[in-house]
């Protein structure tokens, strides 16, 4: 029976710190809290654990911890004054809860063996989040999906026709999983500086797929945290050496080095032509509204500065003294606070910071005091916690909240560090070896094969297409099957299949100058000049519904006219236009089209002008253009299709066979030599579409008919996916069994060297 309940208390210390970034799953929403399913374990444990050291009378009072309890009670009594009491007290129940946990976790840790295993759980609970984090930018890297379980954010662009696809495991975004990351790095380092061997390897494989990790999460914040530790750590450890050989004339240049790795890693994190961009965008959008959060918070703290609010008052305080009234519900989220020291302020005020200051001097007299006594490995252990603690306040600088799960699980790892100092028996430990951490075999070599696949992936993002640009017939490739739609256009022989990403009912902003389909591109479209922009657009927008179904009969109907005009429209760019503008001119059709189709309500009030002057019919039929084909953009704006976008540079003319070009999936590609390039702005002649003239980087030259397949329809290299899909879980699982074999070799190697 005892062993099950050890087992049991296991198995929960592991699921509590592996659920601990559960933000968008394993949560349920109640009078606006998100409550997680975690808190229940953790209530669970601090319960039990809790109930079993009073009967075994295991209490042990410290100082610290101590300080910790006067935090939460002096917030309880500040939550009745709270704007909203009801969110204060939720808020003190949810704090009550993290000091239990971390005062049951730091007495547990004091039972000898303990901690060492506590930190095998630890480290090993952040790999279930990191996988399902790898899953969300392998999966759309592949090009199976445009995103994956629970992934919150798109992609984050690289260059003009590549994105990242940004990772946020089970956090909310982005930013909060590079939070719940960072305190890692730290620890990992610590862990494999103080080992040897085969236990050196394991630790250092696990670096990097967290390092992976980080980098995927894009998060700007999280890699600058990243590379202050980084630079920290290489400062810190050159001047160990530099102080190990007595050479102090180097210490200047160590400093000048470390200044100058700083500007490196700044400069090679976001690039020399971007990094203006980089702050013109932060002081945009994240630094302005931060700075403003945080004017908000400290406002009050100064407003009431003796008496807080409680943390759960924060947001409905600053409500009131933006608008005067508090919002209920989840409606108060939108006022939340920034910077979780001011949000400290606000919510304890002066008495609070008194608190956490007795907290903070407690800490350190306990350092003080038993620091020379702790074995090396232990040390280690312990400036690993402390700067991965430092790393997370770090962040929470920039952000709001202190009550997070996962912050809080690194504060009861902190607790039991410092509660092993106190635990029975210390005083006579001198620089004893302790337990070496060691990941398991399969553990390791699993993390070697995620790191070796994950290269692989990113050769096929970069990896090259062979377009092949032939006269003949062109078939789109539907989700219900394939149906030709233009007889006589071009033939694109490469390994690339096209299908539709049209759903339904998809909402298009018209006579707007822009159109937006599932956020997948966006582009400017009009046949007016912007004189005419201002005049015929003034007072009207409007939206309506363009149905895959009318999609595909618009196309067809469109060729159809325009191969009556002219049979050959689609062998010159000239053709084309000079059937446009014999299209523009025919009354019949445009008054077909406008009973046919659903228009625009600006076009309906042309439609029903009885009298129209020669301009208002051009007009007229400008419109009805604009809302019959949508697909024939005017002015083709930067785009990006969900995976990559494989601008096709097709010509007018014929290409032999064997003729090819080498592209990359990540550019544009570019047929060289080509007399009729269609693309934006090398239209070569002046074309004409009555009564406006067209000319060479006009901004309303549109392509042709078969030009808007890069926008309409997701090109995906399907064979090269499905190639490098069976490459990838081969390397996959390759590496894993060899990694493995060669592991248990090398621990069976290090057994029988520890014989001898």
């Amino acid at each position: 029976m005892q062993k099950m309940m050890s087992s049991l208390r296991w198995v929960l210390l592991w699921l509590i710190f592996a659920m601990g970034s559960m933000d968008i799953f394993g949560v349920f929403h109640v009078k606006g809290f998100t409550v997680r399913w975690v808190l229940f374990l953790m209530a669970a444990f601090v319960l039990l654990e809790g109930t079993r050291l009073f009967r075994e009378k295991k209490w042990h009072f410290s100082w610290w911890w101590g300080w910790l309890v006067a935090i939460a009670f002096f917030h309880t009594l500040f939550s009745f004054m709270s704007p909203a009491i009801f969110r204060g007290l939720g808020y003190a129940v949810w704090l009550w809860l993290f000091v239990l946990w971390v005062v049951v976790l730091s007495h547990i840790s004091r039972e000898e063996g303990i901690f060492a295993k506590l930190v095998v759980v630890y480290v090993t609970s952040f790999l279930p989040a990191m996988i399902v984090g790898w899953l969300q930018w392998v999966i759309p890297s592949l090009a199976w999906s445009d995103s994956f379980l629970w992934k919150s954010q798109g992609a984050l662009g690289i260059t003009a026709y590549h994105a990242l696809h940004r990772v946020n495991g089970w956090n909310y975004e982005p930013s909060y999983f590079a939070t719940y990351l960072l305190p890692i790095f730290p620890l990992l380092v610590s862990l494999i500086v103080h080992q040897r061997g085969k236990e050196r390897i394991f630790t250092a494989v696990f670096f990097l797929f967290a390092a992976l990790m980080l980098f995927l999460t894009t998060s700007r914040m999280g890699w600058l945290a990243g590379s202050i530790f980084l630079v920290g750590s290489l400062g810190i450890w050159g001047a160990r050496k530099l102080f190990q050989t007595k050479n102090k004339r180097l210490l200047p240049y160590l400093w000048i080095g470390v200044g100058m790795a700083v500007v490196m890693v700044v400069l090679l994190g976001v690039g020399f032509s971007s990094f203006r961009n980089l702050f013109v965008k932060v002081l945009k959008w994240s630094f302005v509204e931060r700075l403003e959060g945080m004017q908000h918070t400290l406002k009050v703290f100064f407003t009431h500065p003796w008496r807080g609010v409680g943390l759960g008052g924060v947001a409905g305080a600053i409500a009131q003294l933006q608008q005067g009234i508090v919002p209920q519900g989840g409606e108060v989220k939108a006022f939340e606070g920034m910077n979780v020291l001011f949000e400290y302020m606000a919510a304890f005020g002066v008495w609070g910071m008194f608190l956490l200051g007795g907290f903070l001097g407690s800490v350190l007299v306990l350092l003080r005091r038993w620091w020379d006594k702790l074995s090396s490995w232990e040390k280690g252990i312990g400036i690993g916690l402390f700067a991965g603690l430092g790393l997370q306040v770090f962040l929470l600088l920039f952000n709001q909240n202190i009550l997070r799960v996962y912050v809080w699980n690194h504060v009861a790892m902190v607790g039991a560090f410092l509660a092993t100092m106190e635990a029975p028996g210390k005083e006579e430990i001198e620089e004893k070896e302790s337990q070496l951490f060691s990941l398991p075999v399969w553990f390791s070599s699993f993390l070697l094969a995620v790191v070796v696949a994950s290269l692989f992936v990113t050769g096929y993002v970069f990896q090259p297409i062979r377009v092949k640009v032939y006269g003949g017939d062109f078939q789109w490739r539907f989700a219900k099957g394939i149906e030709p739609i233009q007889a006589k256009i071009f033939y694109v022989v490469h390994e690339v299949i096209i299908k539709d990403i049209i759903p339904s009912g998809v909402p298009v902003v018209s006579n707007t100058t822009t159109f937006s389909f599932k956020d997948s591109y966006s582009l400017s479209k009009t046949f007016f000049t912007k004189e005419e922009i201002s005049q015929v657009y003034s007072g009207w927008k409007d939206s309506f519904h363009l149905q895959e179904k009318y999609f595909r009969e618009r196309v067809e109907e469109g060729d159809t006219y325009l191969r009556e005009i002219d049979p050959h429209y689609l062998d010159s760019p000239e053709n084309f236009y000079r059937a446009m503008n014999a299209l523009l001119e025919k009354d019949e059709i445009f008054a077909t089209w406008a009973q046919k189709y659903p228009l625009s309500d600006l076009t309906h009030f042309y439609l029903n002008k009885k009298r129209k002057t020669p301009g208002e019919k051009v007009r007229f039929h400008r419109l009805v253009l604009e809302d019959v084909f949508p697909f024939l953009p005017s002015n083709l704006e930067e785009h990006r299709i969900r995976y990559y976008l494989v601008e096709l540079s097709c010509t007018f003319v014929d290409l032999p066979a064997n003729q090819s070009e080498q592209t990359n999936m990540l550019f544009s590609s570019a047929i060289t030599n080509i007399r009729w390039d269609t693309s934006l702005g090398v239209i070569e002649t002046p074309v004409e579409i009555f009564p406006v003239r067209f000319l060479r980087k006009d901004e309303r030259v549109f392509r042709v008919f078969w030009e808007f397949s890069p926008m309409y329809w997701k090109l995906q290299a399907i064979h090269y996916r499905n190639l490098f899909t069976v490459l990838v879980v081969g390397v996959f699982v390759l590496t894993w069994g060899l990694s493995y074999l060669w592991f248990k070799k090398l621990a069976k190697r290090e057994q029988r060297w520890e014989k001898r």
